[in-house]
């Protein structure tokens, strides 16, 4: 349903050199016709041939990306244009952050705000607050490629069971 929207997002980014990695697991909708309608050269499609839920998909095109820095957008996911600039910038004037994320907001399917999310931007104040807060959400995350490297990608064990981004933020908060 927000397919479109999502792609849209990313195509008007005040940042330009980025890859799109995109892939339909196998949906039973327009999807995988609403995806390959762009023509965009920095979009990537590697379509499921059977499906493979959320988490094998994901760890399968974090594996095919190339990016120095990754980042993460679901299919119902909208960023703000300069969401990649500004993330980017932050990571590269601070070269000892492996891993940044932005506040967001949680909106309806009319698109009213029902929920702003606003978390502590300060490294102590999240540390300190984890586990019993978690800050994270991992379509509104930047890491550098060794943080994939080091740490790997979402743990099969949480296939369609959920709680994959919370296992795999506490293994990159215990290196980085």
């Amino acid at each position: 349903r927000y397919v479109k929207q999502a792609i849209d997002s990313i195509l008007n980014q005040t940042y330009e050199n980025w890859e799109l990695l995109v892939a339909d697991d196998c949906s039973n909708d327009k999807t995988r016709k609403i995806i390959d309608s762009y023509k965009d050269k920095r979009i990537k499609c590697y379509h499921n041939s059977i499906n493979m839920g959320y988490l094998k998909t994901w760890n399968k095109l974090i594996a095919l990306s190339r990016g120095v820095y990754i980042t993460f957008q679901d299919a119902d996911d909208w960023s703000s244009p300069n969401r990649i600039e500004i993330m980017l910038d932050f990571l590269c004037a601070n070269p000892g952050i492996a891993v940044c994320g932005s506040n967001c907001c949680r909106v309806d399917v009319h698109g009213s705000i029902v929920a702003d999310l606003s978390f502590p931007i300060n490294h102590d104040a999240i540390f300190q607050a984890m586990p019993k807060h978690f800050f994270f959400i991992g379509s509104a995350l930047m890491i550098k490629r060794i943080v994939y490297k080091t740490i790997g990608g979402y743990n099969v064990f949480f296939d369609r069971i959920g709680a994959e981004d919370l296992y795999w933020a506490y293994l990159i908060m215990e290196k980085y």
